[in-house]
């Protein structure tokens, strides 16, 4: 018996498809159809489950035409293949329904088994998949990875720096010597290192210290290093003394080979600090501000008291700074400077005043700088008080109504340069002292008009030329060696010739690399037998 519904064969015994469920009966053009009453023509041919599945499994392949034929109260799948299997006809087929025994337990085992059949395969076949697909992945990155760590490792190894495996055209196959390295001191008294290193000629010097590179002309390459050669300028030193190393290499073919070279010990100079401005270290002072003096390196960080005061500096290293000093005070200052390639210098110094028991007072008005051997000065003071001066007073007006006083003073016997006349006002309650500084310099007509021409002999000989004047029409200035003191270079017939000028008393800034015409005294010779020279006036060349 055919299904209507699904078109499954089925026994003709049954009411339901075993199939789908589906109610059975018979059409009218079943082939051989046997009389109701003659149950005993009736064929029954039995199926089993397992001849379901299979011919379900067989998508009904059987089939070769379909077509339906519609009824009042249902519909039938009919086929080419249908066989003269008997069919059950109408009033059979509502017994069949009727039936309260109707296999149902028969009916869901089919049902399970179709649904069993359309279920889709475990998930757990595709999480094993998937796993075996990681570890499969992680199994190439890690072969992938060691091959190429493989080949980055080689490429260092054929390219870097410093080759130092003895199986590789290395160190000990070049056979390099050791450097020879020797301590030297230069003018000014810095140590540096005169190393000679042996090569061949084209093959070049690294020296990694001050990332520069040397080519053997020869087979012997000379150089000379200080400590900005071999350490950076961030580096702190605390010590006087330091190790130090080349860090040298041998250069052929792009490869790099470090020379055997051993560590040594280099001198740490100290920051630069001249102060000899400052007369001593307990300076009694007499005014109401004091003038700090001293010079220092341009590139030196300067504090005073912990205070910052570098921007004080002018551009050649010379400072300038003016503190308050109160009456009757002692007041204690610590000078520091910190400089590259130096170890830091300290300098404590103390400033002193008295007290001022009787009024005193130097006019602010009194001239600067003179050129007369005399200067006369303005001052007040008290009622009953008298003047007196460390200097000859050669002449004092006195006015008892305003207590006011002039006085002339003597320079025959002074110096040129910064000169301290001291006043002080004496009476019952004691003595009070003020100062007056002022510039004692020569007639600048004079000394411009009657100085001596620079020469080569003046140069090469100054010891025979002491305290005469000369005028140097070009000085250049290379560098600054103390305070407000500088050296320069004077060219005579294309010949340059060293001069150590010293400017202590002349306010003119200087700038290195430029050029100045001054007139100056000589003086005699330097340590290395330079002409120094005392400057007087110093004009732009």
């Amino acid at each position: 018996m055919i299904c209507n519904k699904c078109g499954a064969k089925n026994n003709d015994t049954r009411t339901k498809c075993f199939h789908c469920g589906y109610p059975l009966e018979k059409t009218e053009t079943s082939i051989n159809t046997p009389a109701k009453n003659d149950a005993s023509n009736l064929v029954i041919e039995e199926f089993t489950v397992e001849d379901a599945i299979t011919e379900e499994s067989d998508e009904q392949t059987d089939f070769v035409e379909t077509k339906n034929i519609e009824s009042d109260d249902f519909y039938i799948e009919e086929t080419n293949e249908i066989s003269d299997e008997n069919i059950i006809e109408d009033e059979e087929l509502d017994i069949f329904l009727d039936n309260e025994n109707f296999d149902e337990e028969f009916e869901q085992d089919i049902i399970n088994n179709k649904t069993k059949k359309d279920i889709k395969p475990s998930n757990s076949n595709k999480n094993s998949a998937f796993t075996v697909a990681i570890w499969i992945l992680c199994l190439v990155f890690i072969i992938g990875s060691i091959l190429v760590g493989t080949l980055i490792y080689q490429y260092i190894s054929d390219n870097n720096d410093i080759n130092i495996d003895p199986t590789k055209n290395t160190v000990s196959k070049l056979n390099l010597p050791k450097p020879e390295i020797t301590k030297l001191k230069d003018n000014s008294g810095i140590e540096y290192v005169h190393a000679v290193f042996k090569g061949t000629s084209g093959d070049r010097l690294h020296l990694k210290c001050n990332n520069t590179y040397h080519t053997f002309i020869t087979d012997t390459l000379e150089v000379d290093l200080y400590l900005e050669d071999l350490f950076d300028i961030e580096y702190e030193f605390i010590d006087s003394t330091v190790n130090a190393n080349l860090n040298a290499y041998y250069v052929r073919d792009s490869k790099e080979y470090s020379y055997d070279a051993n560590s040594f010990q280099m001198t740490v100079p100290e920051a630069d600090l001249d102060t000899s401005k400052l007369s001593s270290q307990n300076i009694k002072v007499y005014n109401d501000k004091y003038q700090i003096e001293f010079w220092t390196s341009s590139n030196a960080k300067v504090e005073l008291n912990n205070k910052n005061i570098t921007s004080s500096m002018d551009g050649t290293g010379n400072f300038k700074y003016e503190v308050n000093i109160e009456p009757d005070s002692k007041n204690t200052y610590s000078l520091s400077v910190t400089q590259p390639y130096r170890i830091p210098k300290t300098i404590v110094f103390v400033i002193n005043r008295d007290p001022l028991p009787v009024t005193l007072t130097v006019a602010a008005n009194n001239s600067e700088s003179i050129s007369d051997n005399t200067i006369t000065l303005k001052c007040q003071t008290e009622e009953g008080a008298t003047i007196t001066s460390n200097l000859p007073i050669i002449q004092s007006i006195k006015n008892e109504l305003y207590n006011t006083c002039e006085i002339t003073l003597s320079l025959e016997n002074c110096d040129y340069g910064e000169i301290e006349a001291l006043i002080t006002a004496t009476s019952s309650k004691g003595t009070s002292t003020k100062s007056h500084k002022f510039m004692y310099w020569p007639d600048e007509k004079t000394i411009t008009t009657s100085s001596n021409k620079f020469t080569s002999a003046v140069a090469t000989n100054p010891a025979n030329y002491k305290n005469r004047n000369y005028v140097l029409n070009s000085v250049k200035v290379t560098k600054n060696i103390g305070a407000n003191t500088f050296e320069g270079v004077v060219n005579l017939n294309g010949v340059d010739y060293t001069v150590i000028i010293d400017r202590k008393d002349v306010s003119s800034n200087v700038i290195i690399g430029s050029n100045y015409k001054i007139f100056a005294q000589c003086t005699g010779n330097s340590q290395n037998n330079s002409s120094v020279f005392r400057a007087w006036f110093i004009y732009n060349a």
